[in-house]
Order: structure tokens, then sequence, then C-alpha cells
């Protein structure tokens, strides 16, 4: 195999595995997640809705500042993202309250949309 080939199945498989970060890590773990925070703590279903909307909120501001992004910051913003997804999913779990889930799923969104953009 040519180095060229190499050097893009290098890349295909890093976009892949960053998406699955993003989406999977960032996005969907709440889904799975949310009957077992609504039985161990006051989160009920209609607190579960706003937060689905405050990411929602957040995947639709980081898609803005996505596309503000100038193309020589575009790996940076790339790998900050990355860890705020990763960060922002890990505190989710850390903590038993409202307002740091609401912080967490609104930057899990922004860091999402950027990731995808």
């Amino acid at each position: 195999m040519a180095q060229h080939d190499n050097d893009a199945l290098r890349i295909a498989l890093a976009g892949a595995l960053s998406l699955v970060i993003a989406l999977g890590i960032g996005r969907f773990l709440f889904t799975p997640a949310l009957p077992g925070m609504i039985a161990d703590t006051a989160l009920t279903a209609v607190s579960g809705g706003y937060l689905a909307a405050v990411n929602y909120g957040g995947y639709l501001l980081g898609a803005m500042l996505a596309m503000a992004v100038p193309s020589h910051r575009a790996r940076s913003a790339f790998w900050v993202a990355l860890w705020v997804s990763v960060v922002s999913s890990l505190l989710m779990g850390l903590s038993e309250t409202f307002l740091p889930w609401v912080i967490n799923r609104f930057l899990a969104g922004i860091a999402s949309a950027i990731i995808m953009v």
C-alpha cells in the first residue's frame, strides 16, 4: 500500500473515531442513561426533555461557531471540541443535580456540532 493510501486510511479512521466520540458518547450516551437518572435522582421525564432541548441548542450554537472558525484554526478547534465532548460527558456522571447537567449537555452539543462540521 502506498504512503498516500496509508495516510488516507489513517485520516478516515481518525474521523470515524472522532464521530463515535462526539456522537456516540457526547450525544447518545444520554439516552440510555436517562432512565437511571430518573430512577436515582430528582430528574423527571420533563426535565430530561429540557436537557435534550439544551443539548440541541448547543448543536445550533456549535454549528454556527464552527462556520466562523478560520481554516488555519480548524484543527485546534476540532481537538478542543473533542476534549470538551469527552470531559462534559464524564462530568455528567459526576453530578446529581440539574444545573451541572444543563451546562454539560449544552457544552456537549456545542462540541459535537463543531466536530461534525
